[in-house]
């Protein structure tokens, strides 16, 4: 065997190599992107069930006859009904209550006064 027939030899493995390195990484590629389709479908589904319950949440919550405040832990009002609105226009108490409160919660008032 001489050199020339050494070097062909080698350039042939390392091509076999190089080719079977690559359709592994193809493949895995194509796995990758397989499953990634697969996640967004089921993140797709799982924000539009979350939209659902947000809203049907948030249509319970404004159709309530008693007032409904959700505040954070800076006392700022993060969500409130048409209801709570009335109150805290004809009701200082029940704010003053909800100033005075440093947790951050979910108040509900009801028209006697309980809360």
């Amino acid at each position: 065997m001489d050199y020339k027939d050494i070097d062909i030899i080698e350039l042939k493995k390392a091509f076999k190599e190089f080719t079977s390195a690559s359709q592994t990484i193809e493949n895995t590629y194509e796995n990758l992107k397989s499953e990634i389709d697969n996640l967004k479908k089921e993140l797709k589904g799982k924000n539009e069930k979350l939209f659902e319950l947000s809203t049907l949440l948030e249509t319970i919550i404004m159709n309530m006859r008693s007032a409904f405040i959700a505040v954070d832990s800076k006392n700022n009002s993060i969500l409130k009904n048409n209801i709570a609105d009335e109150y805290l226009k004809n009701y200082k108490d029940f704010i003053d209550d909800i100033i005075d409160n440093k947790e951050s919660g979910v108040y509900e008032f009801e028209k006697d006064g309980k809360h």
